[in-house]
């Protein structure tokens, strides 16, 4: 919206010559209705509770929340199918990883940069094969993996917390008594 003109006679009044009206945009409240009034956040129960009941209460959901996400880990190395597909995930990523070295290998250390030569083309063909394997890595995830992360995050979370507790238990004496085997078996050797 323009400004309208000082010297108009229908902004000046009396007593204040060449003195702009001020506009009604300026007769605003300085504070908006009800701004000092404090809501807490949908959900929390933070209102009436000391600082040092909401840094126990923080504590609790982190170490709920590190126990689903540790669950939902254990799920997933429990499951042949998303194993194997890891499995695959790593050599895509990892031929992707692969033709980026080679790649820079014809490009630098051979210095064999320019795409009409056969030394540049190859380097352009291995750089677009290693482009490939990355994307394909990507979208493999997206489609194959995230689906199995998705149920076992569900899994985690819908189980009690006794539950998820002896889960987390029973894993750590399985990897201790692997450890243990591992270790035993390097000894004899």
């Amino acid at each position: 919206m323009s400004q309208r003109s000082a010297n108009n006679p229908r902004n000046t009044k009396g007593d204040k010559s060449n003195v702009a009206r001020k506009s009604a945009a300026s007769a605003k409240p300085a504070r908006t209705a009800g701004g000092s009034v404090r809501t807490a956040p949908a959900g929390s129960n933070a209102s009436g509770l000391s600082r040092d009941e909401r840094r126990a209460a923080r504590n609790r959901e982190r170490t709920q929340e590190d126990q689903i996400r540790e669950v939902s880990q254990i799920l997933l190395d429990s499951n042949p199918t998303y194993v194997s597909r890891r499995r695959l995930w790593w050599v895509f990523v990892g031929f992707g990883l692969g033709m980026v070295l080679v790649s820079t290998v014809i490009a630098f250390v051979l210095k064999q940069t320019d795409a009409s030569t056969p030394g540049g083309m190859a380097g352009t063909v291995v750089l677009v094969l290693a482009y490939a394997g990355i994307i394909a890595g990507l979208v493999y995830d997206f489609v194959r993996i995230r689906p199995l992360r998705r149920e076992a995050d569900a899994r985690a979370k819908s189980m009690r917390d006794k539950k998820r507790v002896e889960l987390i238990a029973k894993d750590r004496e399985e990897r201790a008594a692997r450890k243990a085997a591992r270790k035993a078996g390097k000894g004899n050797k």
